[in-house]
């Protein structure tokens, strides 16, 4: 699907010769203004580029923000990260218990060919009852082996719900040979909110939701982790104030402090003493919860205050000069396996 310069016949006389550097020809300049023998920039050379871009951003499933990368904050690394990460080594199993098929998750691809060292995770949809086979990718069924390639799998190495890996060996014979149970805690997608950068305020004592900061989550495995991690910056509008901040799922409560008199539960505060209306603060939020089932959920930022007004992204005093700050905040969550 990628364009082949030296074959294609809008480039023909227009690239430089076939080189050790450059396999398939590389770009050329004209030799004067206006004699049209250097590399043409047009569509599908460009679409060529573009269509690379974007496989990466829709395989990690990254919504561009709409701003360009630079070398301090790159959406495109960040994809071959996650790829790298995990995304792309993890399959989706079709098959049977004893005869296991595995196709490329939903905007993934596969490899073209078997080769030795490949890497194969899934989460089976059977318990194998003995010997068993695998077919990546409709490439063919391989006999799954035991460490040292001769070995047969019992029963029940292989475990309905519990990821498995396997690797591709040469020898003795071709073959994938089963790891169980070190497919643990391998991120399998991640889900992010936009990055909220305009402001939101709350002069109530009750959590309320931060609109802009949710993401909805549906895990491929009940019982596997959702990594749930928030960065919020705020301010407050009076001094001695306290602004909290926790997050909820699915409209309630999912961690937080316990009962203690009249002392407020949440997952953390910012107190702001006097003079410090000018102040912006960071704050993280990390914790892990369990995914129940395979349904959708939604995970959201909720802010309170005490004492006067609580502010997302904004300091309390707000004066429209230099000395005061504007920020941003964003929500994310992390399927992990069990």
């Amino acid at each position: 699907m990628a364009l082949n310069l030296s074959t294609n016949p809008a480039f023909t006389g227009r690239i430089t010769g076939v080189t050790a550097a450059y396999p398939l020809g590389s770009s050329k300049d004209e030799t004067s203004p206006g004699a049209n023998d250097g590399t043409p920039y047009i569509a599908q050379r460009a679409n060529d580029v573009f269509g690379m871009q974007q496989a990466l951003l829709k395989a990690a499933g990254i919504t561009p923000t709409g701003s360009a990368d630079t070398a301090l904050v790159s959406e495109y690394l960040q994809a071959i990260i996650e790829l790298a990460a995990g995304r792309a080594v993890w399959y989706d199993d079709s098959g049977a218990a004893d005869a296991y098929e595995l196709d490329p998750r939903t905007n993934q691809q596969a490899p073209n060919s078997l080769f030795d060292g490949l890497e194969l995770n899934f989460i089976p949809d059977f318990t194998n009852t003995g010997a068993s086979t695998v077919d990546p990718f409709s490439l063919g069924a391989v006999d799954i082996k035991l460490a040292g390639g001769s070995t047969d799998p019992a029963a029940g190495d292989i475990t309905a719900a519990v990821g498995a890996k396997l690797t591709y060996k040469l020898l003795p014979a071709p073959h994938f040979e089963l790891d169980i149970g070190t497919a643990s805690n391998i991120m399998l997608q991640v889900q992010r909110s936009a990055v909220k950068t305009d402001t939101f305020s709350v002069a109530s004592s009750t959590p309320t939701a931060v609109t802009g900061l949710s993401v909805a989550i549906t895990a491929a495995q009940a019982g596997n982790k959702i990594r749930v991690s928030a960065f919020v910056t705020g301010g407050a509008s009076n001094t001695n104030q306290a602004m909290f901040v926790t997050v909820f799922k699915d409209g309630a409560v999912v961690f937080q402090g316990d009962a203690a008199g009249s002392r407020v539960r949440t997952i953390l505060s910012f107190n702001f003493t006097a003079n410090r209306e000018a102040s912006l603060e960071p704050a993280t939020i990390t914790f892990t919860d369990t995914a129940a089932d395979t349904a959708s959920h939604t995970y959201q930022v909720f802010v309170s205050a005490f004492g006067g007004t609580a502010h997302v992204n904004r300091t309390g005093q707000d004066t429209d000069n230099a000395n005061y700050p504007r920020g941003i905040s964003q929500i994310e969550v992390m399927e992990l396996t069990q």
